[in-house]
């Protein structure tokens, strides 16, 4: 198996274990692929914070928003409901979001 594949098979294994841990699911393949792949930036993000130099005043982990674009994050929890200010390519995007939160609101 190439290094590559490797890589991608143990991010999977991290993101399916983080699923479990944070109860999440899509409605769609396409969305958990979209979702694995700002994960998986969010990752590496992490990997290079923490083998660096800044590790020693702080670290990076995984938490419940690491599926999201800070877009998303942004008009989940920052923005007020019906505000847009354009940051979003579509109108999909911010369905996503309306959607991801919805179904966040029918767990609790």
């Amino acid at each position: 198996m190439a290094e590559k594949d490797m890589a991608a098979e143990k991010d999977w294994k991290i993101f399916r274990e983080w699923k479990v841990e944070y109860g999440k699911s899509y409605p769609t393949a396409d969305e958990e692929k979209r979702r694995f792949e700002t994960f998986q930036q969010h990752l590496r993000e992490i990997e290079a914070h923490n083998s660096g130099l800044d590790a020693a005043y702080y670290t990076k982990g995984l938490n419940p928003f690491s599926d999201m674009t800070f877009e998303q994050f942004k008009l989940r929890f920052l923005m007020h409901e019906g505000v847009n200010d354009g940051l979003y390519d579509s109108e999909t995007d911010e369905q996503d979001v309306i959607r991801q939160s919805e179904g966040d609101d029918q767990k609790r």
